[in-house]
């Protein structure tokens, strides 16, 4: 699978070396086109809406500084979601209006797509979720209802499925899960008890944290009492460095697996790194992946941004782009006509092609990292798809 990545990597920045060696394209003329940015600027997600931020905006300072689309140019017009819904929609329906977007990327957080959904449709403007995987998303879209919703982003069902899997073939058959107590922690804790199940495996506990808890004493006190061979753990990144420290200081070594960023370099700097050995978890994307398109991405992020970029800035950059693509394959800025170009189209991605199901869902790879010796390296890129019910 990596040397299928690769390859795609390469034939993406080929194609962008004949480009820049050709004649210099035009510069884009008329009314732009806004794309509306719903993001958490402020509030405890605004980490992740910042990488959103840049991500979006280095997409379009790319396509603009190509040509544009249909000779006329992208403009991001950015709102402030906090992660709340009802800021979320107020945000939504001022871009709509006031600022006149006819495409939407976002949210980060699931609860402010679900009450955004209703709205695009209501409106017919095109809603591209680059970053919030609650189940309920994909069901609702598509054959779901909704026709103006579509997501460029894993689920936590596909997520949950392809982690525990690994861990399973590994030979993990008992499990422990420690997640963060919102939605995302408990969805994915749903997801991953039908996952232990299927997979014959074992359920020893399930325990929940508030956003922000650093105290992880007592749970993992039971945990350890319990024995179990993996840790099902989704959860945000900074909860990760308090509960290495306190396992270590147990003696507890239990492989965590699930989705809270240990296997960045950021998290296992702050972290306990000989308990982090071993830890695995499922992403989107990651800079560990390589390729030479992939490369080029990371310079121009870090350059534009200062910072490296995170799973966030390359789903919304890489979302951006493939909105821009259904424009010029629609031939139109109409979003009727782009929608309808998004449930056809075929876009060569830097993770490899991306396709919507029936549901309005991206087929997308996703990678599984592990942390060995201290570092994050790619254990391959797996795609499933979503068994709906009927």
């Amino acid at each position: 699978m990596q040397t299928e990545l690769s390859r795609r990597c390469a034939l993406l920045a080929g194609l962008a070396l004949l480009v820049t060696a050709g004649a210099a394209p035009a510069q884009p003329k008329g009314e732009p086109i806004r794309i509306g940015l719903l993001t958490p600027l402020t509030g405890t997600a605004a980490r992740w809406g910042g990488f959103a931020q840049n991500g979006a905006g280095l997409a379009v300072d790319e396509l603009n500084a190509a040509g544009g689309v249909l000779g006329r140019p992208l403009q991001i017009v950015v709102a402030d979601s906090q992660c709340q819904p009802a800021q979320g929609v107020s945000a939504l329906r001022k871009l709509i209006t006031a600022d006149r977007a006819g495409f939407v990327i976002g949210d980060i957080c699931s609860s402010v797509t679900l009450a955004a959904m209703p709205v695009v449709a209501e409106s017919k403007v095109v809603l591209v979720n680059a970053g919030s995987s609650h189940p309920d998303i994909t069901y609702k879209a598509g054959v779901g209802g909704n026709l103006w919703t579509f997501r460029n982003y894993p689920t936590d069902e596909l997520r949950t499925q392809i982690v525990t899997e690994y861990v399973a073939k590994q030979g993990a058959r008992r499990y422990s899960i420690l997640n963060v107590d919102n939605d995302f922690g408990r969805g994915a804790a749903s997801l991953s008890k039908k996952h232990v199940e299927r997979l014959g495996g074992t359920l020893l506990s399930e325990d929940y944290f508030k956003a922000g808890e650093s105290d992880f004493a007592p749970v993992l006190t039971k945990i350890k009492g319990l024995k179990p061979d993996v840790i099902l753990f989704y959860s945000l990144p900074d909860s990760v460095p308090p509960l290495t420290a306190q396992m270590k200081a147990q003696g507890l070594k239990l492989r965590l697996a699930g989705v809270a960023e240990f296997t960045t370099p950021d998290i296992i700097k702050r972290s306990q790194v000989d308990i982090l050995e071993g830890a695995v978890e499922g992403m989107s994307w990651a800079p560990v992946l390589g390729g030479e398109g992939n490369r080029k991405f990371i310079e121009a992020y870090q350059k534009k941004a200062g910072d490296p970029p995170q799973v966030h800035g390359f789903t919304h950059y890489e979302s951006v782009r493939l909105l821009a693509r259904a424009i010029a394959d629609a031939g139109s800025a109409e979003p009727a006509k782009v929608r309808e170009a998004l449930t056809r189209i075929q876009y060569d991605g830097l993770m490899g092609k991306v396709r919507f199901d029936d549901h309005n869902q991206a087929e997308v790879p996703m990678a599984i990292l592990a942390v060995e010796n201290g570092a994050a390296v790619s254990k391959g890129t797996f795609t499933t798809k979503i068994t709906y019910p009927r």
